[in-house]
């Protein structure tokens, strides 16, 4: 309801003072699953905190959307091939970086943790590691300075992989790794359907939350700029764009 109040001031405001120049060609948003932020409701629709988040920003820039929440994969050849304009997401530490730009401007921080069943010890980031095994989720990234971490021969860590968040938390709570580093946001919903408490965890790292721009839209330049001078516009009204995901 908060969002929805601001985009009415906002643009009530907009409507009357600046002049309505649209984009000809309308940005197709893509957004992961992250119960809360974008998720899809009963009809199917994409909803949520973020979901009306960007596309308030992206009407304020000035064009049309059509958005969609799709699995990782997909969204990831989106933005490849172009089928995907924008994506609310964190990028280092993944592949995308040669078809894609980013927003200079944020809306939050990404939290990523390091879980551990109940009754074990705090871990200590990065010595626990050393000689355990770590449960990874696929095709979600995880920044460059995790990677390292986790490659590092030193440790000699091993490393499991899940191909869904709640997977991934059977598997630690299964035993069948030490440790799970995953994004916050996704561990609660995870916990929630299983039906437990989420683990005991300690953060690792928070990133920028910004908005993955693919390089295949002919404008994507413009749509950058157009897209960070929203931002700033929205904050500027007072706004509250902050996705931070706790």
């Amino acid at each position: 309801m908060q969002v929805l109040g601001s985009f009415l001031l906002v643009l009530v405001v907009w409507l009357t003072t600046t002049p309505l120049v649209m984009a000809t060609e309308p940005v197709r948003l893509g957004f992961l699953l992250f119960p809360g932020y974008s998720e899809l409701d009963a009809e199917h629709r994409p909803v949520g905190s973020m979901v009306s988040t960007l596309e308030l920003i992206v009407t304020t820039a000035g064009y049309s959307f059509h958005s969609q929440v799709l699995p990782v994969a997909r969204l990831r050849r989106g933005l490849r091939s172009g089928q995907i304009d924008i994506w609310p997401g964190l990028l280092e530490g993944s592949d995308l970086e040669p078809f894609v730009i980013e927003s200079d401007e944020h809306l939050g921080l990404v939290g990523i943790n390091l879980y551990h069943r109940p009754g074990q010890a705090p871990p200590l980031w990065p010595d626990s590691l050393r000689g355990r095994q770590v449960i990874l989720v696929t095709n979600f990234a995880y920044t460059d300075a995790l990677l390292r971490t986790l490659n590092n021969p030193a440790l000699n860590i091993r490393l499991h992989r899940s191909s869904s968040h709640t997977g991934a938390l059977q598997m630690l709570m299964m035993g069948r790794g030490d440790y799970l580093l995953n994004y916050r946001s996704q561990v609660i919903p995870a916990s929630r359907r299983l039906g437990i408490e989420p683990p005991p965890n300690i953060l690792v790292t928070e990133r920028p939350l910004r908005l993955v721009i693919s390089r295949e839209r002919d404008d994507y330049l413009e749509l950058r700029e157009r897209l960070d001078a929203a931002i700033a516009e929205l904050r500027a009204a007072g706004v509250n764009l902050d996705q931070t995901m706790r």
